[in-house]
C-alpha cells in the first residue's frame, strides 16, 4: 500500500527530526567534554532552521586567552549591568583642611605624648583618655581622667558617649615585647572599640620616633624598631573605617630621629611640638 504524500512528509519530518536530535546530543557531549563545562538541556532542533542560542562556551584555556570573544546580544538587564562602573577599591583617605569644630565629637587614646596634647594642644570640644605607661595591654582595664570626665575606664567611656572620631596612639611603651603578641592586641583594642562605637571612624597615630641619643641608650626604641611598629599599624587601616596617619614629619630631623631641638627628654615634645601636632591634625582631617 502505498503511502499518501502528506504521509510521506510527516515521516520525512519525524526522521529528520530524529536524526538532528540525535546528532545534537553527540555534538553537545563532545563540546562539553572538550570545554569542560556540563550543559544541562537538551538541544531543540527544528527542520529548516537554525535556533542559536545566545550563550557563548569558553573553554578553560580560552578564558585566560588574549583573544577577542565575538560579541553577542544581552538582555537590556545585563547591558545595564554591565555598564556600571565597577566601585573604586579602599585606598588612600582623602585628607582635608578642616575647622576644630570638627574634633568635637572625637576621642583621643594614648599614652603620656597623648597626654601632652590633651594639656598644650587641646582641640575642641575633644575628651582624652590618656595616661603615663598606658598600653594596648591595660587599655582596657587602666583609669584615666580629663577636664570633660572625671576617673573612668575606657569601656565605660565607650559605653557613655557617641564619638564620631576615635584617634589612638599607642605602642611606644610596650615596643619592649615580642612586635606580634602587640600586633595582636591591638587588634583586640580595635574590635573592643569597634563594637562599642560601630559608626565611629577609628585613626591610628604612628608613633612619635625618639632623639638618637634616646635610641642608643635604649635599645628597643631604636629607629629600626619603631618603623617596624608604625608600618605593622598602618597595616591594620582598611580606609573603609580604620585610617592611620603619620605626623611624624612634623619631628623628625634628617636622620629620622626626633630633633633634639623639639624635646627635653629625647622622648616627648615641648609644649610648641604639641601645638604644632594640633595644626597637623587640623589639616588632616578626613
Amino acid at each position: 500500500m502505498k503511502l499518501k504524500p502528506s504521509l510521506k512528509l510527516t515521516a520525512l519530518i519525524i526522521l529528520t527530526c530524529a536524526i538532528m536530535s540525535i546528532a545534537g546530543v553527540l555534538t553537545q557531549l563532545t563540546v562539553g567534554k572538550a570545554s569542560a563545562q556540563i550543559q544541562d538541556s537538551l538541544p531543540l532542533t527544528v527542520p529548516l532552521l537554525i535556533m542559536r542560542d545566545p550563550a557563548i562556551i569558553v573553554s578553560p584555556a580560552a578564558a585566560h586567552s588574549s583573544a577577542e570573544i565575538p560579541p553577542c546580544s544581552l538582555p537590556a538587564v545585563l547591558l545595564a549591568a554591565a555598564s556600571r562602573p565597577e566601585q573604586p577599591a579602599a585606598g588612600a583617605p582623602q585628607l582635608h583642611p578642616v575647622a576644630e569644630s570638627y574634633f568635637d565629637d572625637a576621642l583621643f587614646i594614648g599614652d603620656s605624648r597623648t597626654e601632652g596634647l590633651a594639656q598644650y594642644g587641646r582641640l575642641g570640644q575633644a575628651d582624652y583618655f590618656a595616661a603615663s605607661g598606658m598600653t594596648v595591654f591595660n587599655v582596657l582595664t587602666a583609669a584615666a581622667a580629663d577636664i570633660n570626665f572625671a576617673s573612668t575606664d575606657l569601656p565605660s567611656l565607650l559605653a557613655g558617649k557617641q564619638y564620631g572620631k576615635i584617634y589612638i596612639m599607642l605602642g611606644i611603651n610596650e615596643l619592649g615585647y615580642e612586635l606580634t603578641s602587640i600586633i595582636e592586641q591591638y587588634r583586640e583594642v580595635i574590635d573592643h572599640i569597634r563594637q562599642a562605637q560601630p559608626a565611629a571612624q577609628i585613626i591610628l597615630c604612628a608613633n612619635i620616633y625618639v632623639t638618637a641619643e634616646k635610641a642608643a641608650a635604649v635599645s628597643w626604641l631604636s629607629k629600626d624598631n619603631i618603623s617596624r611598629l608604625n608600618n605593622s599599624i598602618a597595616r591594620l587601616a582598611d580606609n573603609i573605617n580604620i585610617f592611620y596617619l603619620d605626623a611624624n614629619e612634623l619631628f623628625l630631623n634628617d636622620n629620622g630621629y626626633l630633633d633634639e631641638s623639639m624635646t627635653g627628654d629625647g622622648v616627648h615634645p615641648y609644649a610648641t611640638g604639641y601645638q604644632a601636632w594640633a595644626s597637623w591634625l587640623q589639616e588632616h582631617g578626613l
